[in-house]
């Protein structure tokens, strides 16, 4: 799809309209769509957004806090408790869309007493992942998370190519293989053999 645009453009002290057509990309396959997700008994947002947006089997998960879902707004006290509950939410999240924590490619960390947490904040995330399954993570320290937390946590998660297959549909998937398969012509695998 193209669009009309109307870009002003500056020249030597003048200034003139010009138009041109602009290329808009467009979804590609049904992969590309939106999902947005509420988990049932997951955790109660504090402000007005998903548990989860999905596309092209990436899931975003929200920065969940060291509440329960039973006891909205309330937190234990000491940065342990506060880390086992975010990730509890988290794992909750993941469990809703049939992930789980080994689906984690990236995690952003978020505390608001950096440097006294730090330490014993690594130590109780780390017990959550497999030694050689660490996700690629980011940790800043902040002044402020919603209900004075110490401690918010969001993730980016992604379906294995099983999965993604079968939620963009298997044909697709099927017809990349009778593609490659096919017999083809002399000129055919020329080119082939040339790309």
């Amino acid at each position: 799809m193209t669009l009309r645009s109307r870009t002003w453009i500056t020249e030597i002290g003048r200034v003139a309209p010009v138009e041109r057509e602009i290329a808009v990309p467009q979804p590609q396959s049904a992969s590309s769509a939106m999902l947005f997700h509420m988990v049932s008994g997951g955790p109660q947002p504090v402000a007005p957004f998903s548990h989860a947006v999905e596309v092209d089997g990436f899931v975003f998960v929200t920065g969940q806090m060291p509440d329960t879902p039973d006891r909205p707004g309330v937190l234990p006290d000491g940065i342990e408790a506060q880390t086992r509950n975010v990730m509890a939410n988290l794992a909750t999240v993941l469990a809703g869309l049939g992930l789980g924590l080994e689906n984690v490619v990236v995690a952003r960390a978020f505390l608001t007493e950096f440097k006294r947490d730090y330490a014993a904040f690594n130590a109780t995330y780390r017990s959550f992942f497999p030694p050689d399954r660490l996700p690629a993570r980011t940790c800043v320290g902040t002044t402020g998370l919603a209900y004075d937390a110490l401690v918010e946590i969001d993730l980016i998660a992604h379906r294995d190519v099983a999965v993604v297959g079968r939620a963009i549909g298997l044909s697709r998937v099927l017809r990349a293989r009778a593609d490659r398969t096919r017999p083809r012509s002399a000129p055919q695998l020329a080119a082939a053999a040339h790309d």
